[in-house]
């Protein structure tokens, strides 16, 4: 049966399980993004220009853990759970994973492979080229977008990969228009968010509740 996505109520389902602990989700929103920054100067101020490429993978990795953490969360909110905090799984490390894959699947620019091979063809015919890395980008895009719920279920249902890709196109089959709307929203927020800073730690929890409140919606076992 199709689920109707009534934006209103999600928001204002998800102000309400955010300002219930919303302290510690500020804290988890700061602390995290302290914690990322400064890794980040670090790293790239005092490794060697040639370990960049393994400290790169290590940035997107963190970044994927933290992603990871903050959806678990998430879950536990929209869910009426205790907060589970920096709690480690061996779903945390599995989704980790799978969000740094899909953040570099989105920006293939710094494979060094993938570069050489549109400047080679760049050379040649450059509207194929970039017909090419269009066409490349628009079937990542989907696939990532038909893969969203992906994370949560692995960590909420704690199945398989494979089942929980299934079980995310199965989920994203009937709603694509409407979710590519919410979702398109969502990513707007956090760029608006930034300009004045404090935001930024309301806006970054509140999307990730909104989202998993979305998972909750479209999740027909879960009641």
């Amino acid at each position: 049966m199709k689920k109707e996505l009534l934006i209103k109520n999600l928001i204002h389902t998800a102000w309400k399980d955010f300002t219930k602990d919303w302290l510690t989700w500020v804290l988890l929103s700061f602390v995290g993004g302290l914690v990322w920054s400064a890794l980040g100067v670090v790293v790239f101020y005092h490794v060697a220009e040639s370990h960049h490429l393994f400290v790169r993978l290590f940035l997107l990795f963190a970044s994927g853990f933290y992603a990871a953490v903050l959806y678990q969360n998430g879950l536990d909110a929209v869910f009426g759970r205790k907060l589970s905090l920096v709690k480690i799984s061996p779903e945390i490390f599995t989704v980790s994973s799978i969000f740094s894959i899909a953040i570099l699947s989105y920006n293939p620019y710094p494979v060094p492979q993938y570069t050489e091979f549109l400047s080679m063809l760049s050379m040649h015919n450059f509207h194929t080229a970039m017909a090419i890395n269009w066409v490349i980008h628009l079937v990542i895009f989907y696939l990532l977008f038909r893969c969203v719920f992906v994370g949560m279920i692995i960590l909420e249902e704690k199945i398989s990969l494979v089942r929980a890709v299934k079980k995310s196109f199965k989920m994203t089959h009937h709603h694509i228009f409407s979710l590519l709307m919410i979702l398109f929203l969502l990513a707007l927020l956090l760029p608006l968010s930034i300009a004045t800073v404090a935001g930024y730690f309301i806006a970054l929890p509140f999307i990730v509740i909104m989202k998993c409140l979305l998972y909750k919606k479209l999740d027909g076992a879960k009641k």
